[in-house]
């Protein structure tokens, strides 16, 4: 949909949902009123996700600020909470913030406290853009002098909230925060959160040692607090610790006080536990500890409790970690030192508590000292054994255990699969086979399918998961994480009597019956296991697991079922075929009932009418085309038998299926970082066959001997170069397919001189290897992403230009002047998965082209797309491209600044022509090509194309928005 479109698409809705909250109720039924009015307050949030256009937004904040002016307070309420989850996300967007707050005044304004408490919480969640509003920050103020308890609470949370926007607030209302904290009558939550204030009162250094000595001054003898304040003297030492992390002047001292109530029995337990997590905050964030402090805590005799214990051993491993080289061979090397780390390797060993044994592995692993072998061996195994231990427990605890109770279990045991997946790398796969004997749980079965990398290993585990799988073959749960462990063992092919005995265990969880196979019981989870089958190149298992499961009522999940076991028979048929039959590859009828025979064309038109119901398809549609270009590569790839012709034909279709992996990857900007790789690994697959191919053609032409010489020198660079990315990618991602490499000896490379015949014959070699590789190379499929199961969309923006461009109307122009085009734009919000992947945008590069003819009448949609973002690019639908364009691309940088950018483009049409015609090597046939003053008479139109790219705080490109298309004329 055009931005134009989905602009007033939002204002109908919005339109919609006023119509709503303002509708009459029957007489006599208030509540119905009531009823209506949340239910349209409840509905902004997804509203403004769904239409973030800053005028959109803009009108539905001003719209909930008059119904807040107007309404009840359960209403008033409800609207603080959809602002609240709109704050995060569009208030930046706000472009009348005055308006807004003077629609709110009269609130604050009333005698209702209720009211007053609910506008308060409203300004706060709206902070971030209220920073510089003084009347703002003197209602906050006000309040906080002289307030019922429910205002004052509201008024403390609207204070955190502005002084983490704006860094002079906490200054200004300091000597009120400093007077309250001392009254007798405030009640201990309202003085808890005061305190917890304070962490903000750190710009100024007289403002922060009075905050540093109003805490100390509320701490006092810890020793004689009393129960009922220990939770007040938690938070005084929780606000000291995160204000001497701002500021970190009274560093030691902090840690001496931490270290001393850590230390004493006379204190609380819950003081001691706080004062430990305080010392293990400020050891991650950098700041020194003393090698006395650090003895002292590594006592362990002196800890009550278990909790004590680990967060001991978490803090001297955050310490040891912040220790230069030098400092920790010094003090691991003294003499009390190193009896006190025996004590603590024999703890280790003896210890049955997991938890426990993995801190100490991991202190211990970090000191110089156990660089010995068999220190290392003894460590790892014996923390092994008390981690299998630890879920063999935990298995017997799962069965009676509550739902909270079960997922703190599993969460402890992914945490320690994952540590002791760290510390696995010291040890072989032998020492961790006692860990999956009688488990069935997931994360035990993802960590030995991770360490099982050579054939040893993955026969080993197995034979441990298979037993497993017989010893649970009555409970569906188990065994279904058996089978999913088995999938990912076996990643790309699996032995016929594993495949029998496979399926034998799938009829036991589907319960099929002899007479007639077909699934009865678990089918969800059977359909789970047929789609990590496929994606795993199990196509075979996957077709026999799809044909056998009962159609679906729910029309999603039967089309996906459909596509998925469609796209297994294709690729089996494919995998058989030995002569290129386009785009249709038949194969035998599929099952329940359906007739009709797949094809690469049957499943595209299944893409296109599901994609007319609404459904974004576009990356499987993509996708789909990009799977039909691999098979036609494998196909000729079957039939290569190193003549020229088909060396030309797999290199155009190598360059091809790179540039549209290429697009797809950068595209959608949400893709998961499995599939991103994966997209990656296909990509540099095809870079090394395109080198490989242009080293073979140059191969086969033996008489231009210094040409080869030179080829061969470039090649066996690039390799060089590249050669250890390709072997992490391999290890990285599932190594269904391999990154082709050819061995070439260095030594031959300096003898063509010496030995020319010798030489000569080693070349035909090379070729005769080279050609096997590439060969071999072809025939491996990759994996399908797993992100084709999702319905993913690019990343939408909305850009305006000044002049406006059309593609149904000229903007006229003047060829003797340059074309000065305003533009300006801004993103959608982006997604927490893209900013948890590293993928936030910072930048946004403006690409202009322009060329003579209408690149949207090209091919399909990917085409057009690949048109504008790509246009140096080379599949076949384009190749006619840079004939047709006046000159290179230009290129304009602009910042992202709260999603919005700028620019100012500057073209001159002449100029470009002129640049393009110096740098083109084969000149076309007049009249196109003539002078520059007189080239342009034969044309009275030209096509501006303008392409967008986001760049994010890692340097990578992703493609932005459709782009636009309009036409220039003169």
């Amino acid at each position: 949909m055009a931005p134009a479109e989905q602009k007033d698409d939002g204002y109908k809705q919005l339109l919609e949902l006023e119509k709503k909250f303002i509708s009459k109720p029957s007489p006599g039924n208030q509540l119905e009123l009531v009823a209506r009015q949340l239910e349209a307050v409840a509905q902004f949030p997804r509203f403004f996700d769904n239409h973030s256009f800053p005028v959109i937004v803009n009108a539905g904040i001003l719209k909930l600020a008059d119904w807040f002016r107007n309404s009840s307070n359960s209403v008033r309420f409800q609207i603080y909470k959809s602002i609240l989850r709109a704050s995060e996300r569009h208030l930046k967007k706000l472009i009348n913030v005055d308006e807004v707050v003077r629609r709110l005044t009269p609130v604050i304004a009333s005698n209702d406290p209720i009211a007053r408490a609910v506008t308060l919480r409203v300004l706060g969640c709206m902070s971030p853009i209220l920073a510089g509003n003084l009347d703002v920050q003197y209602w906050f103020a006000i309040r906080l002098e002289n307030a019922c308890d429910q205002e004052l609470h509201a008024a403390l949370y609207a204070c955190n909230m502005l002084a983490g926007a704006d860094a002079q607030f906490a200054g200004r209302i300091s000597q009120t925060v400093f007077r309250r904290i001392q009254e007798p009558t405030l009640d201990v939550l309202c003085r808890q959160k005061f305190i917890q204030f304070i962490r903000h009162i750190h710009r100024d250094a007289k403002q922060y040692t009075m905050a540093r000595w109003t805490l100390l001054d509320l701490l006092g003898d810890v020793n004689q607090i009393a129960i009922a304040e220990t939770r007040l003297t938690i938070t005084v030492l929780e606000t000291l610790t995160a204000l001497e992390e701002k500021k970190r002047i009274h560093t030691a001292e902090q840690m001496r006080l931490l270290l001393g109530l850590a230390t004493s029995n006379q204190c609380d337990r819950e003081i001691r536990i706080t004062s430990l997590k305080c010392m293990v905050y400020l050891a991650k964030h950098g700041i020194e500890v003393d090698e006395g402090h650090l003895l002292e805590i590594l006592d362990l005799k002196r800890c009550t409790s278990k909790r004590e214990e680990a967060l001991s051993l978490r803090f001297a491993v955050s310490a040891v970690d912040n220790m230069p080289l030098s400092r920790k061979k010094q003090w691991s090397s003294d003499p009390s030192v190193s009896v006190l780390l025996q004590q603590l390797l024999h703890k280790s060993q003896d210890s049955t508590r997991s938890n426990l044994s993995l801190a100490l592995a991991t202190l211990l692993l970090k000191l110089p000292h156990t660089s010995d072998s068999k220190v290392l061996q003894t460590i790892i195994e014996s923390t092994a054994e008390t981690i299998s231990t630890s879920f063999k427990t935990a298995i017997c605890k799962l069965d009676r255990a509550s739902d909270k109770m079960r997922r703190n279990m599993q969460q402890l045991v992914r945490k320690q699969s994952i540590a002791l997946r760290n510390l696995a790398k010291y040890t072989s796969i032998a020492a961790t086979r006692r860990i999956i004997e009688n488990v069935g749980l997931r994360t035990v079965c993802e960590l030995i399918c991770a360490l099982a990398r050579n054939e040893e290993g993955i026969k080993m585990v197995e034979s441990s998961l298979y037993d497993a799988a017989n010893a649970c073959a009555d409970d569906p749960s188990s065994l279904t994480i058996l089978l999913h462990a088995l999938v990912s063992l076996h990643d790309g092919s699996m032995s016929p009597p594993l495949t029998d005995v496979f399926q034998h265990h799938l009829e036991k969880l589907g319960g099929a019956s002899d007479i007639q196979y077909s699934f009865k019981r678990n089918c969800w989870e059977i359909y789970k296991l047929a789609r990590h089958l496929l994606f795993s190149g199990h196509s075979d298992l996957a077709l026999h697991t799809f044909q056998h499961l009962p159609v679906m009522s729910n029309e999603i999940y039967g089309f996906w079922m459909r596509l998925l076991r469609d796209f297994a028979a294709i690729d089996i048929n494919s995998k058989k075929a030995t002569v290129s039959t386009g785009m249709d590859v038949d194969i035998p009828s599929g099952a329940n009932g359906n007739d009709s025979k797949p094809s690469w064309s049957h499943l595209d038109v299944t893409l296109q009418k599901m994609a007319e119901k609404g459904w974004d398809m576009d990356f499987q549609h993509w996708y789909l085309h990009i799977r039909m270009i691999q098979w036609d590569v494998k196909i000729l790839g079957s039939k290569f038998s190193g003549n020229l012709d088909t060396l030309l034909q797999l290199r155009h279709k190598v360059l091809e299926l790179r540039s549209r992996i290429s697009f797809l990857r950068q595209y959608f900007i949400d893709t998961d970082i499995n599939s991103t790789k994966e997209m990656q690994k296909q990509e540099q697959t095809c870079v090394a066959c395109d080198k490989l191919i242009r080293l073979l053609l140059c191969l086969t032409k033996e008489n231009d001997l210094d040409g080869i010489v030179t080829e061969l020198y470039h090649f066996y660079e690039w390799q060089q170069q590249n050669i250890a990315n390709f072997r992490a990618m391999e290890n990285s991602m599932s190594p269904a397919s391999k990154i082709p490499t050819l061995q070439i000896e260095p030594d031959m490379l300096d003898r063509v001189d010496a030995e020319q015949m010798v030489y000569r014959s080693w070349l035909e070699a090379l070729l005769r290897d080279g050609s096997k590789v590439l060969q071999q190379s072809l025939q491996d499929m990759p994996s399908i992403p797993r992100q084709f199961l999702h319905h993913i969309k690019p990343s939408g923006m909305q850009v305006r230009t000044d002049p406006p461009i059309l593609p149904t109307s000229h903007l006229p122009i003047n060829l003797q002047t340059v074309i000065v085009m305003e533009i300006e734009g801004i993103l959608q919000p982006q997604s927490h998965t893209q900013i948890a992947q590293g993928r936030k945008l910072q930048s946004v590069e403006i690409k202009v082209f322009i060329s003579w003819e209408d690149l949207r009448q090209r091919g399909s949609q990917m085409d057009k797309l690949m048109a504008i973002h790509h246009p140096t690019s080379s599949p076949e639908s384009l190749s006619s491209t840079n004939a047709m364009a006046i000159g290179p691309p230009l290129i304009f940088k602009s910042a992202l600044v709260s999603s919005y950018f700028s620019n100012n483009l500057f073209i001159d049409l002449c100029h470009l022509a002129n640049e393009a015609l110096a740098k083109s090597k084969d000149v076309p046939k007049p009249p196109l090509w003539l002078a520059s003053e007189r080239r342009f008479q034969y044309f009275n139109e030209a096509w501006l194309y303008i392409a967008f790219d986001g760049i994010d705080v890692n340097g990578d490109r992703w493609h932005l928005g459709p782009g636009i298309a309009g036409r220039l004329g003169w």
